[in-house]
């Protein structure tokens, strides 16, 4: 998603029925960074936290949502044992039941196209960092071999933290149609206690704190 400039993982899984494009204004995400009402704004990786952010260009609608696995799952390690498998199976087979997430409004005519999931870790983030280390000098060598045992030691202890991220692409045959929106991943995932939403629209820009007694925005 252009607007929210984010990091994307390795897409992992994902159906396609037709393809959409976002053309998208550029607008920045600090913008529209959302305060968790002391002032601060969004911590990275927060556990109970999720993020959502909606586009919507002409007909092409794009909802990005972006949460710890957690918050999904109940765990963010590589699925090891067959429970977990299964469970991992089953959260992504959830996260892909767009309707049984999202209530678009109907008038709008709003239907999907694609879904799209991705994961990305801190093992990810630090082979980035890693590999840009100048190996040519004995202190980077050095430097070189402590992380490699830091990053053995964090993988044992399970440590590392992931983060899913998924896109639903949508076409809306009456755009103009659309005014609001409910969130119903509250009851999928009971972990999630919070959603900083940011929206981008033709007729508005925002951001909302929802909770599951708050779960609908209108624009």
């Amino acid at each position: 998603m252009d607007q929210f400039k984010r990091k994307s993982g390795s897409i992992i899984t994902g159906s396609a029925l037709i393809g959409l494009t976002l053309l998208g204004s550029a607008v920045q995400a600090n913008s529209l960074e959302e305060s968790d009402g002391s002032g601060a704004s969004l911590a990275a990786h927060q556990h109970g936290v999720a993020e959502l952010n909606l586009a919507l260009d002409g007909k092409h609608l794009e909802l990005e949502f972006i949460s710890p696995a957690a918050n999904i799952m109940g765990f963010e390690h590589v699925a090891r044992t067959d429970a977990e498998k299964q469970t991992l199976q089953q959260s992504i087979k959830n996260l892909q039941q767009a309707s049984q997430l999202f209530a678009l409004t109907a008038a709008a005519d709003c239907r999907l196209g694609r879904v799209e999931l991705a994961s990305t870790t801190d093992a990810d983030e630090h082979s980035d960092a890693h590999d840009e280390h100048d190996h040519d000098t004995e202190h980077h060598a050095g430097e070189h071999e402590h992380e490699h045992e830091h990053e053995h030691e964090h993988d044992e202890a399970g440590g590392d933290h992931s983060d899913l991220r998924v896109h639903y692409y949508y076409q809306c045959l009456q755009p103009k149609q659309l005014n609001g929106l409910d969130v119903l991943m509250f009851k999928a995932f009971p972990a999630i206690e919070k959603i900083h939403l940011q929206l981008i629209t033709p007729q508005t820009q925002q951001g909302k704190l929802l909770t599951p007694d708050n779960p609908r925005v209108s624009f």
